[in-house]
Formats: structure tokens, C-alpha cells, sequence
């Protein structure tokens, strides 16, 4: 199951030109010093989504939203 440490229900920056939901992944194995999401870098956070929350919005934006950037861990 996918972790998710976040989620950002409108975004038009992380897609030019399109509306999208951004899903931030939880956990990383690397870590890059210029790293902005610092706080998805342990595999476990202390506000993860769970995965049926998320598709659960997203199937409430269907039709609403052009697509979904998966971004983070």
C-alpha cells in the first residue's frame, strides 16, 4: 500500500497549464541536501493519509481535475 505524508487537493503550478491534485509520497532513501520535503523522508510519518482516503477524493474530483502529480518520498 502506498504511504502518503500529504496531499494538496488544487495545485496549477506542479502541472503548467493543467489542475491537478498532488499526492506527496511517504518515504525516501536518499538524502539530497537541497531536499524541500524534509518531513517525507522517514518511511513512516506522523500525518500519513490512508490510500482509501486519498482515492476517495480523488474519485469525488473526477472530471474536475486534468490529472495527479505523485511527488515526495
Amino acid at each position: 500500500m502506498l504511504r502518503v505524508g500529504g496531499l494538496t487537493p488544487l495545485s496549477t503550478t506542479d502541472w503548467p497549464g493543467m489542475l491537478a491534485a498532488v499526492v506527496f509520497c511517504q518515504g525516501c532513501p536518499w538524502r539530497c541536501g537541497y531536499c524541500h520535503n524534509p518531513g517525507l523522508i522517514p518511511a513512516r510519518g506522523e500525518s500519513e493519509i490512508p490510500w482509501d482516503d486519498v482515492m476517495a477524493f480523488l474519485r469525488r474530483r473526477q472530471g474536475l481535475l486534468d490529472g495527479v502529480v505523485f511527488s515526495g518520498g
